[in-house]
């Protein structure tokens, strides 16, 4: 588990993309064009939050039964814009 909530952890995320070769590429020019897509978006919003001093917790889940646990766990203590990044997709659940 990682949990952020200072400034310059927002900066840090604000520097990268989070992807590596050709996606970082991709995703780095789409959105000096001033393209979006749902995974810039979430990350802008993750990088809003830590900015206004509000806590963003990573938890590794690589199985179904994991993710369902973690977001469950993190329901029960208050999170509420809850997320599962997967390989090719990104999941809402709460």
């Amino acid at each position: 588990m990682d949990v952020n909530r200072r400034a310059d952890e927002a900066d840090r995320l604000a520097a990268g993309t989070g992807r590596r070769g050709l996606q970082d590429w991709f995703i780095r020019l789409t959105h000096s064009v001033g393209l979006k897509n749902a995974e810039t978006e979430l990350k802008e919003r993750y990088e809003q939050a830590l900015r206004s001093n509000q806590t963003v917790v990573a938890v590794l889940a690589p199985t179904e039964e994991r993710k369902d646990l973690a977001a469950d766990m993190l329901r029960r203590c208050g999170g509420y814009f809850i997320n599962f990044f997967g390989r090719l997709n990104v999941q809402r659940i709460a």
